[in-house]
Formats: structure tokens, sequence, C-alpha cells
């Protein structure tokens, strides 16, 4: 799972189509924007029956 915090509101992908939008679209949409202005963090998860 990846976790994205910005300081401002940002709509990212307003662009797309939901079943169109893939990862590489959202981190090139980030890679736009001041380093400083958003963090990223990637958090692995289970799920258990």
């Amino acid at each position: 799972m990846l976790i994205v915090a910005t300081k401002e509101k940002v709509d990212f992908l307003s662009d797309k189509k939901a079943d169109e939008v893939t990862i590489t679209d959202l981190m090139k949409e980030l890679s736009e924007l001041d380093a400083s202005s958003w963090t990223e963090k990637t958090v692995g998860y289970e799920v258990r029956k």
C-alpha cells in the first residue's frame, strides 16, 4: 500500500478515468510538485483467512 501526504490539497489524476490510472501516472504528477510539499510511505500488509 502506498500512502502519499501533501501539505496542500491536490487533485491528482483528475484527467484520468479510474480504470486507466497507473502508479506511474501518480508518480509523474508527484514529480511535478516541489519535493518538500509531499512525502510517501510504502506499507506492507498481509491478508489472512
